[in-house]
């Protein structure tokens, strides 16, 4: 008789991300449906092409898109904010987390550091 091989809790078919991109303007964000994230759950990112209300709004640049996208992926990663926002207090700046840090922000030139990597490789 074979034996059927087992498959772990965390595989899956799906083989891709799910990112809805919007031809207007919006707030970035990873949406997880009614559960956490998980392995098995990464979320659908919703990204925007365009920022600012009214007269103001605007095409966002290439570099201000990528590095949304880069930011929101994080997420989708499982790696949280760095920023400071409501009751959540920034990350210090260390060489963990410094300034430019994709997590902190997605406005400047962004790196990914080691412990991200650390950070995934432990989730």
């Amino acid at each position: 008789m074979r034996k059927k091989k087992q498959r772990l809790h965390y595989q899956t078919k799906q083989k891709f991300a799910k990112i809805n991109i919007n031809n207007k303007t919006g707030r970035f964000n990873v949406s997880f449906g009614w559960r956490s994230w998980s392995v098995t759950n990464s979320g659908t990112m919703n990204v925007y092409t365009h920022t600012g209300e009214g007269s103001n709004e605007r095409l966002r640049t290439e570099t201000e898109f990528s590095n949304a996208v880069a930011h929101e992926f994080g997420h989708m990663l499982a790696l949280n904010d760095a920023y400071g926002e409501g009751d959540r207090p920034a990350a210090d700046q260390n060489a963990e987390t410094p300034n430019n840090y994709m997590m902190r922000s997605h406005w400047s030139s962004l790196v990914i550091t080691g412990n991200d990597i650390e950070m995934l490789i432990l989730t």
